[in-house]
């Protein structure tokens, strides 16, 4: 079974062959160019598409289209999201939450309504917590284990038996933020 990983187009050379050496071929998608190079909108996946379940991602409409011949590739069924208008908190976190096993760890008031709705047409426990970059804060180790260097994550997992291991902050380098992920396929 061939595996795939959706990334930024950012990505380095060294970072792109490690993954082939490892079985994986890297998706490098484009992001938001509206909101500028540098802001994380334009190359973190995790701001702009989200994994419902086996091949049903979530894509903004805007970065779906703009990436169509690589995702069409991939048979995914997809679900798409109206776009954020403007670039930066509050506007560009609703596709930013963590499902993994039978939770949904999100802050749901800025979450998008078609993530809610299937978390809760299929029974997951879903975790409300402040922090609107969820899955920025989250890397899934299976599905009942976490890493996180947010407290209130950390809190909120132990509180619904998930093991979660909390790091240090300020460990975790990324451009643009000091947090982020990649999404497998």
């Amino acid at each position: 079974m061939n595996k795939h990983i959706i990334c930024s187009h950012k990505i380095t050379e060294e970072i792109e062959q490690n993954l082939i050496n490892l079985g994986v071929t890297p998706i490098k998608l484009r992001g938001f160019e509206k909101f500028g190079e540098i802001h994380p909108l334009n190359y973190h996946p995790d701001m702009f598409c989200f994994n419902l379940e086996k091949n049903k991602w979530i894509f903004y409409g805007e970065i779906y289209e703009k990436n169509k011949n690589i995702i069409d590739k991939l048979n995914l069924e997809i679900i798409p999201a109206e776009s954020p208008t403007s670039c930066g908190y509050p506007n560009d976190v609703g596709l930013n939450a963590a499902m993994f096993g039978n939770n949904l760890i999100c802050g749901v008031k800025r979450t998008n309504e078609k993530i809610l709705d299937f978390a809760s047409q299929n029974g997951k426990n879903i975790i409300n917590v402040k922090q609107g970059y969820a899955k920025c804060s989250v890397c899934v180790v299976d599905e009942k284990s976490i890493i996180t260097s947010d407290v209130s994550i950390y809190k909120k997992a132990a509180q619904n038996n998930i093991d979660a291991l909390l790091i240090k902050k300020g460990h975790i380098n990324l451009d643009g933020y000091d947090y982020g992920s990649l999404l497998v396929l």
